[in-house]
């Protein structure tokens, strides 16, 4: 196995690994993201409320994805149909 194929494995695992916790963890997710979004619109006096609240859904919008394609996948490491990488 050359490194780059070690590469993309470690990186397909990294993004399953990120897909299941995001599904298990969906509610503090959004929860952090609302806390640092309201510390940030503080912090700039509301100045950039709606620019932070459009970010903040962003992350939503991007943690509800993972999550999604984590369930689709099957819900467990190696993704639905995918065969498993080799093991060195």
């Amino acid at each position: 196995m050359g490194i780059f194929d070690k590469a993309k494995r470690l990186a397909d695992e990294a993004k399953d690994r990120a897909g299941q916790l995001a599904e298990q963890h969906s509610d503090k997710i959004d929860q952090a993201i609302d806390r640092g979004g309201d510390f940030i619109d503080k912090q700039t006096g509301g100045k950039y409320a709606d620019k932070i609240d459009r970010a903040g859904q962003s992350a939503k919008d991007a943690a509800d994805r993972l999550a999604d394609q984590n369930r689709n996948d099957g819900g467990h490491e190696g993704g639905g149909d995918r065969t498993p990488p080799p093991h060195n």
